[in-house]
């Protein structure tokens, strides 16, 4: 495995002319300036503009992959949903499928991506061959180290990686496009937990649940408890209905104490403090992310 230091200016990238009037499209910005930094936001907290940016590059990405597959013989398949997007989480999802903890646990099929599903069916020998074609082998993956320190590693070879390449240019961008905003917002994530305003909007949102008898310290201590059920007693209808009460009622509080907006407001703060280096590599991120977007309709 070929492991690459992480060094976010290196190898950039300037895109020119249409490419770049076709991203700020995508953005529905100007693109100069504060659209540059929107654009970072919105793929560091993945708001926004992202799902929209992201579903034109999954799909590219699908459309891609599948056409190498075929022309090696092999079939790809994909979601009809799994390019748009995840969207905001709505009441009706939240009574439809809970925080989707049962359909997790249940192994229900329509958690399961098509393609896995597709692979499972197929024998040990197969799978190995087919997993190659798509992945390439262990000897050909690449890595790349982030700056908390943790290290991700992710295909070389194979119609992922060929995707990648002729999306982002190279796998390597791909891998820093996908992972370094995944390590800051998780670290930023964190901050905003100490933030004095998301303190008071919690604690409200406590109260609100512990009035609907359903008492809880905070969203993740909520779902955390589910989860523990799940694991120790396994999926059952009414464990089912319970995971749905609480999710609505956590989306409701939620709502009834703004703690969506409370915290979008902590992140753009805590965005607008980071170090000169992290927004313009972030920029530049944004900048690579929305040319592929861009570019991606010639594929």
């Amino acid at each position: 495995m070929v492991e690459v230091r992480l060094s976010l200016r290196a190898g950039g990238v300037v895109f020119r002319g249409a490419v770049i009037a076709l991203a700020c499209l995508l953005l529905g910005t100007g693109c100069a300036g504060r659209g540059a930094s929107r654009a970072a936001f919105d793929l560091l907290t993945r708001t926004g503009t992202y799902d929209r940016v992201n579903g034109v590059l999954a799909s590219a990405e699908h459309r891609l992959v599948g056409a190498c597959m075929a022309a090696l013989g092999l079939t790809y398949r994909t979601d009809p949903a799994a390019a748009q997007g995840s969207g905001a989480v709505t009441a009706a999802d939240r009574r439809q499928t809970g925080y989707g903890l049962h359909a997790r646990y249940a192994g229900s099929p329509a958690s399961v991506p098509a393609n896995d599903e597709y692979v499972r069916s197929l024998s040990t020998s197969e799978q190995a061959k087919y997993r190659r074609a798509l992945e390439g082998g262990d000897e050909q993956r690449r890595a790349i180290r982030l700056g908390n320190g943790a290290t991700v590693s992710f295909p070389g070879a194979g119609c992922l990686a060929q995707a990648h390449r002729e999306l982002y240019g190279d796998v390597v961008e791909w891998a820093r496009i996908t992972y370094v905003p995944q390590a800051l917002h998780a670290s930023m994530a964190k901050r905003v937990q100490g933030e004095p305003g998301y303190r008071t909007a919690v604690g409200a949102w406590s109260a609100c649940m512990g009035g609907r008898g359903l008492p809880a310290a905070t969203p993740e201590s909520a779902q955390a408890r589910l989860q523990a059920l799940y694991e120790e007693r396994g999926p059952s209808e009414e464990l089912q209905a319970r995971e749905v009460s609480v999710a609505v009622a956590d989306w409701e509080c939620a709502e009834r104490v703004r703690l969506p907006e409370v915290v979008l407001d902590a992140k753009r703060r805590l965005f607008s403090a980071l170090p000169e280096e992290d927004r313009e590599d972030l920029v530049r991120l944004a900048d690579a992310w929305t040319a592929a977007a861009a570019r991606s309709g010639a594929h």
